[in-house]
């Protein structure tokens, strides 16, 4: 089987700060997805490492091993963390070596018996869809792009019941709760996008949801007006939160904006 690698910048610079050197870019979101998880979906298959020199070693949780850049033996494609692919899975002719995204290379493809031995402008291309991130203001932008999308990726995928005492303003199907505990007063507003709550999700009485808006597994939204946003695992929210994305494990538990 093809082996998925992600290229981290050599030096991502002050633009990706404050994560530069503390976590891979490929394990930040660009919507409901991490960089990593976008490239696995369009690549059907998980990826074997991250190369990256300035965090070798890193380890969090489920993200494969964190390595310094090496050559790769094919077969293999090599995606940049620096691009959120979108779109159909990958089926590029045998003949291709690089994928590009208006003009510019953010992957390779490494046929069986060659070795990739670095970034290179040699070779057929192919065209793929997606989003260039030239730094962390720019997970602002992906969440724009993105965050609506998956979120009816997600509702076309199930089907739950409004949680009982729950007001919603527009479609009721918009509103997905996939094992979430909702107190009776939380306002589903889905009219401009849905609200999908992951397994393990608590909402408290007096939260107003206004979708498109996500929150990951065992996250609590504990009050206030949540619009626009995306909260990864395990976070704990309340006040008025807009635009923003968590990566998951942060603490915003007072009010304020």
């Amino acid at each position: 089987m093809s082996g998925l690698y992600l290229l981290e910048p050599t030096e991502p610079g002050p633009a990706w700060a404050p994560f530069a050197g503390v976590r891979p870019l490929a394990e930040l979101r660009a919507g409901i997805w991490r960089i990593r998880e976008r490239w696995e979906a369009v690549a059907d298959r998980e990826a074997t490492a991250i190369l990256g020199a300035h965090v070798a070693g890193f380890h969090e949780t489920d993200e494969p091993p964190v390595q310094p850049p090496t050559p790769v033996a094919g077969p293999a494609i090599i995606g940049r963390s620096t691009f959120a692919p979108a779109g159909d899975r990958l089926s590029p002719p045998g003949r291709a070596r690089r994928l590009t995204h208006a003009g510019a290379t953010v992957g390779w493809i490494v046929a069986e018996g060659e070795t990739w031995q670095g970034p290179h402008e040699e070779g057929e291309a192919v065209e793929i869809d997606g989003l260039a991130l030239r730094g962390a203001y720019d997970l602002v932008t992906a969440l724009e792009r993105f965050l609506g999308e998956d979120c009816d990726d997600l509702r076309a995928a199930a089907s739950t019941d409004v949680p009982e005492g729950s007001l919603v303003l527009g479609d009721p199907a918009d509103v997905v709760v996939l094992g979430a505990a909702v107190e009776p007063g939380v306002v589903f507003d889905v009219r401009h996008g849905a609200v999908v709550l992951a397994a393990g999700v608590e909402v408290r009485h007096g939260t107003r949801l206004e979708g498109p808006l996500y929150a990951g597994p065992r996250s609590k939204l504990l009050g206030g007006f949540l619009r626009l946003s995306i909260f990864g695992s395990d976070c704990r929210v309340h006040g008025e939160v807009s635009t923003s994305v968590f990566l998951g494990f942060a603490n915003k538990s007072h009010d304020g904006f």
